[in-house]
């Protein structure tokens, strides 16, 4: 009655009266009516303290634990105070601290940032026992990711005392202590009261804002072991300083010390980085001499660096030879592969890997799915979802980032929306995943109205964030919007690469801005690349303005050897004006040279087969069934008014032939096919290209979607088309 009252104090007073005779429900009683008070029991002195409070602690975390299996825990700690718990922290005779960490209790305020709690629990914490010790470590990480920096200072020098310097948990609380630039000298100060310098370069060499900190007082140490050695070295590879890092490594095996399993891989690591392919393989070769070769961490690191290297072959032997392989030996290989796009090897690895029973971790199912988004696997990129969220993986950023983009090359983006906003803790790259994946397809106030969620945020853009918003202004149109952004990148110190000048020329060159195009590329600091006067070469060719186009074509053989897309775009520049004979000698060079236009192929994914098509092909075994089709869509477009443009095709030969050429390119083969298979007209018909769609199929698709009454989506080689009621998401501006 006194607690429900609201009479704590009261309470305490009758509980205390009859301690030895109390029973649970009489201490369970004290705890409810503080929780629904918001109050806390003030602490008593006497002789029968100790057990006054172990009661009233078990009181509690048994509602505690009730509550977690009835799914209300976090709601249960929302009423109740510290104190109740704080008070048996303060005693010797406390409850058993395997019970605490067992039941949850300081993940649950950790997540739920009950900090009020945290600060009372921590404070108290003994630390005698390795299990406290990792009460103290959680106390500590949840104290600083909520940026009370005095606490977390006056936590870490208790930790710091005699009975567990000695523990391997240690180092790992101190990573980011110097993350916020406005703590930095206070973190300097309090290592500086430490006697022993060994704590100060724990401490630096393992910060990760700081490697410059760590080498200074890596110097003035007298004395280096092999452990502070491999610390210096695994701070400069952890922190993109490969250079500083090999270096480093030399100047120890000139020191007398000779690596080790900790060393090696901080060093294959920075030759990874650098993607240099002799130092990693010198590195290598020592590990052998010094027999370190056959341990998995070692060996998993070299695997590593030689498929970052471009080495797959080498990396693949390594794989084969290792008598134990590990989760980070499988996804070094799955990762290597699908880098160099050998998508099928991939995974085929990643299968063999669920046969052998791997536990893959988040960075595996990133890669497979990333091969996923390559090959516009659909169906199998669901599966790898299905598979992360059994997981548990679906939380983290990486594999979200990797999921959001599977979705948008696939043809759908309302996924990736999900994801996106499902995500808990995103960083940067979850952020330009769903920039590029808007910019795709055609949704661009969306990615204007993320950039300015950005800003918001304590996360800066990179370049490869104003490169989203620069492809999203070209595909629309957005001259002026485009300028904006590609000046606003001197506000965050990027300097502007060949790929932002080639969007930039890309955004003037669609919008018959050619002089003003060249000018920027006359002007800019850098040499032109293929790709700036490729995108040059696209507005010539979309204008027809074949004299700027020759000129880009002189200044491109400047460069020496280009690829045969080049040489196709100024061809067809030649041939849309009817300069047929310039044509020719443009081809016959390609010919001549040994280089063959890459042929044009539109496929369709249906359940586990790809369909794949090319204009004209009639080796699929449906091909009397899509060639009626065809047919039939013909009549219907036609009678809604479509009329063929046979400007299109580049060949000088008559106006009937040309019509028959056109009819039968690669992607309406693809939609009839979608078609005939999938009868559900609520489906979308998603149809991937490697090419450009041709312009004629553009407009004749756009009437199919209207006769038909289906949604149907085209990927070329640069964005996606969504069809819709003779519409597309494009607004014919691509």
């Amino acid at each position: 009655m006194a607690s429900k009252s609201g009479k704590i104090e009261w309470s305490v007073q009758i509980a205390n009266k009859g301690i030895n005779q109390c029973t649970d429900p009489v201490q369970e009683r004290l705890v409810v009516g503080g929780e629904e008070r918001g109050n806390f029991v003030p602490e008593e002195e006497g002789e029968n303290e100790g057990k006054r409070r172990r009661k009233v602690s078990n009181c509690f975390l048994n509602r505690f634990e009730a509550g977690i299996k009835r799914g209300n825990g976090p709601e249960l700690f929302m009423k109740s105070r510290a104190h109740l718990l704080a008070m048996f922290f303060s005693n010797k005779q406390h409850i058993g601290t395997k019970r605490v960490w067992k039941s949850g209790l300081l993940p649950i305020y950790h997540r739920n940032a009950f900090f009020t709690f945290q600060r009372h629990y921590s404070g108290r914490l003994p630390a005698r026992h390795r299990i406290r010790l990792l009460l103290w470590t959680l106390a500590i990480t949840s104290n600083r990711h909520y940026g009370d920096w005095d606490l977390y200072f006056f936590i870490s020098i208790r930790l710091m005392l005699p009975a567990v310097t000695t523990c391997s948990y240690l180092p790992v609380l101190y990573p980011g202590i110097c993350c916020d630039e406005n703590v930095i000298f206070d973190s300097r100060a309090s290592t500086c009261s430490y006697s022993n310098l060994h704590q100060q370069q724990k401490l630096f060499l393992q910060t990760p804002l700081l490697p410059i900190e760590s080498q200074r007082i890596f110097d003035e140490t007298h004395l280096k072991s092999s452990t502070t050695w491999s610390s210096i070295i695994s701070s400069f590879a952890q922190n993109d300083l490969p250079i500083l890092a090999l270096q480093y490594f030399k100047k120890m095996i000139d020191y007398g010390i000779r690596p080790d399993d900790h060393i090696f891989p901080s060093a294959l690591k920075a030759s990874a980085i650098l993607s240099n392919y002799n130092i990693g393989r010198s590195v290598h070769c020592l590990s052998l001499k010094t027999r370190y070769d056959s341990d998995v961490f070692v060996a998993s690191s070299v695997l590593d660096m030689y498929a970052k290297c471009g080495q797959i072959q080498d990396a693949r032997n390594m794989f084969d030879e290792m008598p134990v392989k590990n989760v980070v030996s499988w996804s070094g290989m799955i990762y290597g592969y699908s880098q160099l796009n050998e998508n099928e090897e991939a995974l085929l690895l990643f299968k063999q890997a669920l046969s052998n029973k791997l536990e893959v971790n988040d960075f595996t199912l990133t890669s497979v799915i990333k091969v996923c988004s390559n090959t516009t696997l659909l169906g199998l990129g669901e599966q790898l979802h299905a598979l992360s969220i059994k997981l548990s993986f679906d939380s983290s950023s990486f594999i979200g980032s990797a999921l959001i983009s599977m979705y948008s090359k696939c043809g759908i983006i309302t996924p990736s929306y999900q994801i996106f906003h499902e995500i808990p803790s995103k960083n940067l790259g979850t952020w330009n995943a769903m920039l590029i994946a808007c910019a795709q397809h055609s949704h661009t106030q969306k990615v204007f109205d993320l950039f300015q969620q950005l800003e918001k945020t304590s996360i800066k853009p990179n370049f490869i964030t104003f490169l989203s918003t620069l492809y999203a202004c070209s595909h629309s149109g957005l001259v002026e919007k485009g300028k904006y952004f590609f000046n606003l990148m001197k506000n965050y110190n990027i300097t502007p690469t060949d790929q932002h000048y080639t969007s930039m020329v890309d955004i003037l060159g669609r919008a018959n801005k050619l002089n003003e195009a060249l000018q920027i590329i006359q002007e800019m600091p850098i040499k032109p690349t293929e790709s700036i006067w490729g995108a040059f070469l696209t507005g010539c060719r979309l204008h027809n303005h074949t004299n700027l186009a020759e000129y880009a074509a002189d200044k491109m053989s400047e460069l020496g050897p280009v690829s045969s897309g080049m040489h196709v775009l100024l061809s067809n520049t030649y041939a849309s004006v009817g300069r047929y004979e310039e044509a020719g000698k443009v081809r016959k060079m390609l010919r001549d040279i040994g280089v063959k236009k890459e042929t044009g192929l539109s496929w369709v994914e249906e359940g586990n087969l790809v369909h794949t098509f090319s204009s004209g092909d009639r080796r699929h075994f449906m091909s009397d069934e899509i060639y009626e089709k065809l047919e039939e869509l013909e009549s219907e477009i036609v009678k809604a008014g479509y009329v063929v443009d046979t400007s299109y095709v580049l060949r000088g030969v008559g106006g009937e032939e040309k019509s028959m050429a056109i009819r039968y390119h690669s992607e309406r083969l693809a939609v009839a096919f979608g078609l005939i298979v999938f009868k559900d007209r609520k489906r979308e018909i998603r149809v991937m290209k490697n090419l450009r769609i041709c312009g004629d199929c553009h407009t004749a698709i756009k009437f199919m979607s209207k006769c038909c009454g289906r949604v149907i989506v085209v990927r070329d080689n640069s964005r996606f088309h969504r069809f819709e009621d003779g519409k597309c998401s494009c607004s014919d501006y691509w």
